[in-house]
């Protein structure tokens, strides 16, 4: 479920992350939200930020949504190097079981990847 790289153990940089996700300086973005509605988001990020982007310019970033939509970012998957053991940017364990980095990139596809046991532990670690 968390990994380990060349950058340290994902779970740390989550715990840290998520024992803060009530802070007033700190913005969480879920992949759901985004899913659901992009444009959105990024509003929400804009006032988050302070970056006063008009409407005009958040419309701009329409090409940003775009870019950044999951079918887009599969399909430049090769970018990102060899799926071999010392190419720290994949996780050798999702190359073995999905193939590559992009997997479905569906809303609650977690459902049918974690077990019983997982989703109890990360429900209980959310708490």
């Amino acid at each position: 479920m968390f990994h380990h790289s060349q950058y340290g153990n994902s779970r740390t940089g989550v715990n840290e992350a998520w024992q803060k996700c009530h802070h007033l300086n700190f913005h969480f973005v879920f992949y759901e939200g985004l899913k659901a509605d992009i444009m959105a988001k990024l509003e929400k990020l804009n006032e988050f930020l302070s970056t006063n982007l008009s409407q005009k310019q958040l419309l701009m970033y329409d090409a940003v949504a775009k870019y950044t939509e999951f079918n887009e970012m599969a399909g430049r998957d090769s970018l990102v190097g060899p799926k071999t053991k010392d190419n720290p940017q994949y996780s050798q364990e999702v190359v073995r079981q999905e193939g590559c980095f992009f997997r479905k990139g569906e809303v609650g596809n977690w459902k049918e990847k974690l077990t019983l046991d997982q989703v109890h532990k990360i429900d209980k670690w959310k708490k």
